[in-house]
């Protein structure tokens, strides 16, 4: 009882603990979309055309197991031609109509789903029943045709006759009640065990390093596989690691690849590993990191690959790999850091550093290893020790080396042992020879693999000439400073809010008018 009183003395956990409840609960008001589920699309068998504006089609619409809905998709054929009128959709319960939308048949696509939002999400009735109906009022053949399965989800009426074993090709998105439980109640515990935490005057490294593991577990288990940019591709970069080739064979020309077995891109039937069954994957993107950075990565598929042969299987291994070496250097930074841990911590828990360092992308190992390096040069300059031991600097040196080879970059992060004190690593020439030593090491082992790299550099993109796209921006820095900010100015918004996903966005020249997303060549101005 002692404890908690005291504990209600100290305004900063309360603080804390009132933005942690906001956070999480922005996250329920913001992130609702995120429990959005929509069913897998259905196999098309046979094609039921509107031939006169008297025809009708009801289709049974199969709830089970789902508690609300938020938009219906239907499977259109238009027969590649424009058509004329306007469909009616009905969304009815029971006898009552709750919803109804009007389209311009001219604005279908061939074979494509058309979706159908309802305004506010439809909380389903056990004992309703739920049907869609379409009506075209447009006269004659109109060559609009609604797509069927022969795998059917619910009772399908052409004209009041019903088409047995056979419904319209539909899908539903639904709100995933089951996963948003779960999380609210991940969510819940999270907060409960911190406040707890922070009663009991628990080490906030401690606190810090909970939250850190939950969050990754959390990430883990809500996304999904391939949902980092290039994951695909850096699954094949780590497998080949993880079997010996550091450095990816040129194959189809400049394009950095490998022989592979077919079930790792999903081409195969099977999701056993068959050595006898390989294709050309090619992925220059990533043939481009040198193999340490992928080195979490293909040491957990190394050790999967000696229990299974399932290709999943060994991808969650790469990530678990990847996460579990990247959580022990970011908890190793939070204990080392002398001062400042907060921010460190809310560096390594945004939402993008958390989703890369659980993937088997590259990136989250770079910001662990950055963060590690930051952490242990201040523990050493600010330690009570007079001067710094060999295994530290063994340690330091260690760190700028693969930082530097992660990325080009990221070299500059070991200029931070210049601010190592004189009197801890040696005074005069004897310390700034160790300290250019360290820094000059890193620089060569960065150029050597940017040598190497240089050859996977090929154009993505036709028309793009990336050299003369360097040379421009270099000879007309402060034009393209200007394009810069014009850009951020006005389509901030892009950056912030779109798919993250999406690899082009579009630059802003002087008479802020835009450019196309594929830049020509040197640069649009």
């Amino acid at each position: 009882m002692k404890k908690i009183l005291t504990f209600l003395k100290h305004k900063e956990d309360l603080l804390y603990i009132a933005a942690l409840f906001v956070i999480i609960s922005a996250f329920f008001v913001h992130a609702e979309d995120a429990f959005e589920v929509t069913s897998e699309p259905m196999e098309m068998s046979e094609a039921i055309s509107f031939s006169d504006r008297t025809d009708e089609i009801v289709q049974e619409l199969k709830m089970d197991g789902i508690t609300s809905i938020t938009e219906i998709s239907i499977q259109f054929g238009t027969y590649e031609k424009t058509n004329q009128g306007t469909l009616h959709i009905h969304l009815f319960e029971n006898e009552r109509s709750i919803a109804k939308w009007q389209l311009d048949t001219a604005e279908l696509a061939d074979n494509a789903y058309h979706e159908f939002s309802l305004a506010e999400p439809l909380e389903i009735q056990k004992k309703s029943s739920y049907f869609i109906y379409l009506s075209d009022d447009f006269k004659g053949d109109n060559a609009v045709a609604l797509w069927t399965s022969s795998q059917p989800k619910g009772m399908c009426y052409h004209n009041g006759i019903p088409l047995n074993k056979t419904s319209v090709c539909y899908q539903l998105s639904y709100i995933d009640a089951k996963l948003r439980k779960k999380v609210l109640m991940i969510a819940l515990i999270i907060f409960l065990v911190i406040t707890a935490l922070l009663a009991l005057s628990i080490n906030e490294v401690l606190v810090m390093g909970t939250i850190f593991v939950t969050l990754g577990c959390v990430y883990m288990w809500l996304c999904p596989l391939y949902m980092a940019p290039d994951e695909e591709h850096h699954f094949f970069r780590a497998f080949e690691i993880s079997c010996g080739d550091l450095i990816s064979p040129q194959v189809l020309g400049n394009n950095g690849g490998n022989m592979l077995p077919s079930a790792l891109g999903g081409s195969s039937t099977s999701d056993t590993i068959d050595w006898d069954d390989t294709e050309c994957f090619v992925f220059s993107n990533v043939s481009l990191y040198a193999p340490v950075s992928y080195l979490p990565q293909a040491t957990g598929i190394k050790i999967a690959r000696f229990f299974t042969d399932s290709a999943s299987t060994i991808f969650y291994a790469g990530k678990w790999g990847n996460f579990l070496v990247n959580a022990f250097l970011c908890l190793s930074a939070l204990y080392l850091m002398p001062f400042c841990k907060r921010i460190l911590f809310m560096v390594m828990t945004f939402p993008m550093a958390m989703q890369e360092m659980i993937s088997l992308a590259p990136d989250g190992f770079t910001i662990s290893l950055s963060l590690a390096l930051t952490a242990y040069i201040f523990h050493v300059s600010y330690s009570r020790r007079d001067r710094i031991q060999k295994r530290e600097i063994a340690v330091i040196t260690a760190l700028c080396m693969t930082v530097s080879l992660c990325k080009v970059v990221y070299i500059v992060l070991a200029l931070l042992v210049f601010m190592i004190p004189e009197h801890k690593i040696g005074t005069g020439k004897k310390g700034l020879i160790l300290k250019f030593s360290i820094f000059g090491v890193s620089v060569i082992l960065n150029l050597i693999w940017l040598k190497i790299s240089s050859g996977y550099l090929i154009e993505f993109t036709p028309g793009v000439d990336s050299p003369k796209q360097v040379q421009y921006v270099l000879s007309h820095i402060g034009d393209f400073y200007g394009i810069v900010l014009r850009t951020l100015i006005e389509k901030g918004d892009f950056f912030l809010t779109d798919d993250v996903r999406q690899p082009y966005g579009r630059i802003v020249h002087r008479d802020h008018t835009e450019c196309m997303d594929r830049i020509p060549d040197p640069f649009c101005i």
